[in-house]
């Protein structure tokens, strides 16, 4: 009877269920023969439950339960692996580019990788501290006191040489976060760390507009010609949205002393006039800034292009054009890939007549873009004409179009996606669009402006019936009529309602679960 089996079970491994060894094959047989037991003592007490209804029955099956799991647990394949191939999950468990992550967590959290791996057996963690990979990335966050603890105690101060030593001689991605303390105390803080500069390949920098100057002599300055191998440098700065750009008293030229410096973000309230930047040998460039009135001018970004034979990849929050500077030459580009413009709304009226984008768009040829995104606030000026003769030069090899501006009529946007023939993915935001303007995008094959869309987003006030979204929905996923030119299958679509929506709801479009059931991923949010 179920009644008469002993809920205590003594295993015959004891010694392997808190312990990682790989167990020998008596060990095996007693573990599978022990849990082919235990399976009919629960199928026992599972009919003892529906028949008596006790309680105390049903703890007893989870007691059992619990003894099963841990010894499956110990004939799991995971004890066996390799000790290569589980440093290779465990490197593959970090994420995909650790210092991308804004705002800065703790990355000394015991709960997050690497240090999560590093304590859940002997084995793993002689693994763990065996793979430097592993411990290449720092993530610090410099606050007086943050979780528990003071970022700049001693004990602090011997985690960060701690962890670095752990590296052995890979190369280190840091990722600093001075915004919230002072970098005078931190920087001692910092020391074991700056020993290692010459390790530095990437490097996050985030602070406080006010500690622009000290940043630019205080750490640039002490590590002038220590970082020559750093490839990738980002600074951000916070919290300025409305604060005045602070005064660097000389030129910011801290980055000609990096030769193998072939990235480079700014986000930081410095009017583009104030850098000095090593353009010959950078692949990629950013300039963006919270403040419009330092904003890369028109003639600056001419510039920087003309002057950056090796870019691959620029993008700048564009001003207006500078009436006291004179125009750079047309530039012909023959590398870069990826163009991203932002256009602020414009503050300067005296800039206004000359304050559009079609200086720019009129003076770039660059017959490698692959991926364009352009941004417009409202309240700038815009040109059609010069943005369509753009694309007629350089728009027949895009594969990815981003154009967001409410000041753009949707008939004028569909003309230029027609002059993007191989498309993949596009994302536009329009001002209104409702059902005729949808069906201009591709319900009648004939006349599809991007035939090898793929990946579709759309944003603004969007005014569509359930039956001109199901009838899209139709024609690009499954498109009969090939015509001259193929018509590939969409993938996914997304449309972020800002105004509007109120008639289209995911859950109510005819065959939906079919289209996500064959792969088609569809998303509507709506702030309705």
């Amino acid at each position: 009877m179920a009644s008469d089996i002993p809920i205590f079970v003594t295993s015959p491994i004891p010694q392997l269920l808190a312990s990682n060894p790989i167990p020998s094959d008596d060990e095996r047989y007693a573990t599978h023969e022990l849990i082919g037991r235990l399976q009919n003592t629960m199928t026992a007490i599972d009919g003892e439950m529906l028949r008596s209804l006790l309680m105390g029955k049903e703890r007893k099956r989870w007691a059992v339960h619990e003894v099963i799991h841990r010894h499956k647990a110990v004939l799991g394949p995971v004890r066996t692996l390799a000790p290569e191939l589980l440093a290779e999950i465990f490197l593959h468990t970090l994420p995909s580019d650790t210092l991308d992550l804004y705002p800065v967590p703790d990355g000394f959290n015991p709960w997050k990788i690497p240090l999560l791996v590093s304590h859940i057996s002997r084995k793993w963690r002689n693994v763990a501290l065996g793979t430097p990979r592993l411990w290449s990335t720092l993530r610090i966050f410099f606050k007086f006191r943050f979780a528990g603890y003071d970022t700049l105690s001693d004990s602090y101060v011997a985690l960060i040489s701690l962890w670095a030593s752990r590296s052995g001689t890979c190369d280190l991605g840091v990722c600093l976060d001075y915004h919230d303390a002072s970098l005078q105390f931190s920087s001692l803080a910092l020391r074991p760390l700056t020993d290692l500069s010459h390790r530095w390949r990437k490097m996050v920098l985030i602070f406080s507009p006010s500690l622009l100057q000290t940043i630019r002599t205080q750490f640039f300055g002490r590590l002038e010609g220590r970082m020559p191998n750093l490839e990738e440098l980002s600074l951000i700065s916070t919290h300025s949205l409305f604060r005045p750009p602070p005064s660097i008293n000389s030129v910011f030229d801290n980055f000609h002393t990096n030769p193998n410096l072939r990235r480079l973000c700014l986000h930081v309230e410095v009017p583009s006039s104030e850098l000095t930047l090593p353009l010959q040998q950078l692949t990629t460039l950013h300039l963006y800034t919270r403040l419009v009135s330092v904003c890369a001018t028109i003639n600056n970004c001419l510039e920087i292009l003309g002057n950056s034979p090796n870019l691959v990849e620029f993008g700048a929050q564009c001003g207006s054009v500078d009436p006291t500077v004179r125009l750079p030459e047309p530039v012909y580009h023959h590398n870069l890939q990826t163009l991203q413009i932002m256009a602020p709304k414009n503050w300067s009226r005296h800039q206004r007549p000359r304050g559009g984008l079609q200086v720019l768009f009129e003076r770039l040829t660059l017959p490698a873009l692959e991926d364009l995104g352009v941004y417009v606030h409202k309240d700038r000026r815009w040109d059609d004409c010069s943005f369509s003769d753009f694309l007629r030069r350089n728009g027949g090899g895009l594969l990815k179009v981003g154009i967001k501006g409410e000041i753009m009529a949707f008939d004028h946007i569909i003309n230029y996606l027609h002059l993007t023939p191989l498309a993949t993915e596009v994302d536009i935001k329009v001002e209104t669009m409702d059902d005729e303007d949808f069906y201009k995008f591709g319900t009648s094959m004939s006349e599809v402006p991007v035939p090898r869309l793929q990946h579709l987003k759309i944003s603004g006030g969007i005014y569509l019936t359930q039956e001109a979204f199901s009838r899209f929905l139709k024609a690009r996923w499954r498109p009969e009529d090939q015509g001259a030119a193929p018509v590939c299958r969409l993938q996914s679509v997304e449309v972020f309602c800002d105004r509007g929506g109120e008639d289209l709801h995911a859950d109510r479009i005819p065959n939906i679960l079919s289209y996500r059931e064959q792969g088609l991923s569809i998303r509507i949010y709506s702030k309705n």
